[in-house]
């Protein structure tokens, strides 16, 4: 924009009259190389801030006299002048516009209209992202079959906010539009010169039993696919709900046999992007890495049991020697010794920490040899994003090729592997585990694969559906459903069958206490005892020596 504002600079006339603003066109001219550049900022700042300044508006209003009686004021014709600079800025805009309608504008658009019409064509090349937007035709003939022709066209193309109006719209206040949810229809409108309201006619907000065209991919807990008493497949899970509630909303019906657990999310984009299906709803599979985690079975002891035998006062003779003291020193270590290794016995039981070393880095998980389950289109989706690391690290993962193989292993619970899981599926692993007797697994965000792998709905870049699924997915998030759902998708999964509330892990019953769980403790203290026992045999002996 600044070359522009400098090339009008420089062609401004110097004779021309100073405007509201005081500014002279000659001094813009003379100084174009120093104001070109604060002129363009100004111009843009009005042009995002929507802001024109009312100096810009202002005008001197020149009387100039036509024929007659000069003291009839009917004999004059008013003038405007304008300031200098928004007459520029009016250029700027003027030069923009003319561009892009000189792309759009052909001498074919007044023709009797045909659906392959060029200027049409030119039209939905320009509106190629912004099929939303409104448009009003203007026709020249007011036939119905003009109409039809306009309206299918503008269905075909995916452009549903639109009118037109013949010639006479002026006199009859009439325009059309058109519906195409259920069957084809023209409809006719009469505007109100008073009317507030829009007039393009709101068709999303009734699609009057519309089949969406939705591929829903990715695993459990996104999509839940269950059966009704009635034989019916229900759809649910925090993906599921989505369209529950825009069905709902907007009077739709959902495909249920277009699911395809099968389909990893990124097979389910591509199919969005080649133009096969309009709306697609995946959950990614991975975003952090769930490992296994070994226990080592405890007992359970009673201090009580021991109360009786250690911690008792012992009595110390008075001006007691030497060799005395350390005698009494040696038992008070011992009874430390055993009160310490009977309570940090006791207190691991609950604890039970795991027989091999924790693995925190992925060098860990390198040298450990433990294999890392993932679907193999994430493996490639990585290489892409992550290549130096997979390069080092591929050794590690096994990929898998189909998701419901993945899914199954996955949920086997196998621990001797490791697999991707995201912080949904996490969720009804934590939810699960709550029923068995020890952890097997636990979340690593020290080995995150990728942090930003959000759950996503692809969309055609031209769906009608676009701005209305947009709009209710913030109030789904404002309203907090979408965290409730994640929550929920755990009895979800219960009520269809899918997951059962069972104990996978080995019987680790609580049972009494049998005198053979103290044999270490009656090593002990017999231990204990006999370097007792010794030290009074040895202090009677000396005493008898010394006497």
């Amino acid at each position: 924009m600044k070359s522009t504002v400098l090339e009008i600079l420089s062609s401004l006339n110097d004779d021309c009259s100073v405007g509201p603003d005081g500014v002279p066109p000659i001094l813009l001219k003379n100084c174009r190389n120093s104001l070109s550049k604060p002129l363009t900022y100004l111009f843009e700042l009005s042009i995002k801030s929507g802001k024109f300044p009312i100096i810009w508006k202002s005008s001197f209003l020149i009387p100039i006299f036509k024929k007659g009686d000069k003291t009839d004021i009917k004999n004059y014709r008013p003038i405007s002048k304008l300031s200098c600079i928004p007459k520029i800025f009016e250029q700027v805009v003027c030069e923009s516009v003319a561009f892009f309608s000189k792309n759009l504008v052909c001498e074919q658009q007044h023709v009797q209209f045909e659906p392959n019409d060029l200027f049409l064509q030119r039209l939905v090349e320009h509106l190629q992202h912004f099929r939303f937007c409104k448009i009003i035709f203007l026709l020249e003939n007011s036939s119905e079959q003009q109409l039809k022709n306009v309206f299918n066209f503008c269905w075909k193309n995916r452009m549903v906010n639109v009118i037109a109006v013949f010639q006479d719209f002026g006199i009859s206040s009439t325009y059309f539009s058109y519906s195409n949810f259920g069957k084809f229809q023209i409809e006719e409108f009469t505007w109100n010169r008073e009317q507030t309201a829009d007039i393009f006619p709101n068709q999303m907000r009734d699609v009057h039993g519309e089949i969406l065209s939705i591929l829903f991919g990715g695993a459990e807990p996104g999509v839940i696919l269950s059966k009704n008493p009635k034989g019916d497949t229900i759809i649910s899970g925090y993906m599921g709900n989505i369209f529950n509630a825009f069905v709902k909303k907007h009077n739709a019906k959902l495909n249920t046999s277009n699911v395809k657990t099968s389909l990893s999310p990124w097979e389910v984009h591509e199919l969005v992007l080649n133009g096969t299906i309009e709306i697609s709803a995946a959950t990614d599979q991975f975003s952090e890495i769930h490992w296994k985690f070994f226990f080592t079975p405890g007992l359970i002891f009673n201090i009580d049991c021991f109360r009786g035998m250690i911690g008792q006062g012992i009595f110390e003779a008075p001006k007691a020697s030497y060799s005395k003291k350390i005698i009494y020193s040696l038992i008070f270590l011992l009874g430390i010794l055993m009160v310490t290794t009977y309570d940090a016995f006791l207190q691991s039981f609950m604890t039970e920490p795991p027989k091999e070393k924790m693995i925190k880095s992925y060098d860990d998980l390198l040298s450990s040899g433990l294999k890392v389950y993932i679907l193999r289109s994430e493996t490639k989706f990585l290489f892409l994003r992550r290549s130096e690391f997979m390069q080092k690290y591929q050794n590690v993962f096994e990929g898998i090729v189909n998701l419901d193989n993945f899914t199954k292993i996955r949920d086997t619970l196998n621990t001797k592997h490791a697999y991707t899981s995201n912080n949904a599926k996490w969720k009804i692993y934590e939810n699960q585990r709550k029923f068995f007797g020890y952890q097997l697994f636990r979340w690593s965000e020290e080995l995150c694969l990728l942090k930003s792998a959000p759950t996503s709905i692809s969309m055609n870049e031209n769906s009608i559906y676009r701005n209305v699924l947009n709009w209710l997915l913030l109030q789904i998030q404002s309203a907090g459903l979408m965290e409730f759902w994640t929550k929920r998708a755990f009895y979800e999964l219960i009520e269809a069958g899918k997951i059962q509330k069972l104990n996978v892990t080995s019987d680790s019953k609580l049972r009494a206490m049998k005198v053979d769980d103290l044999k270490w403790i009656w090593i002990l203290w017999g231990m204990a005892l006999m370097i007792a026992a010794l030290c009074f045999i040895g202090e009677i002996c000396i005493f008898r020596w010394k006497m």
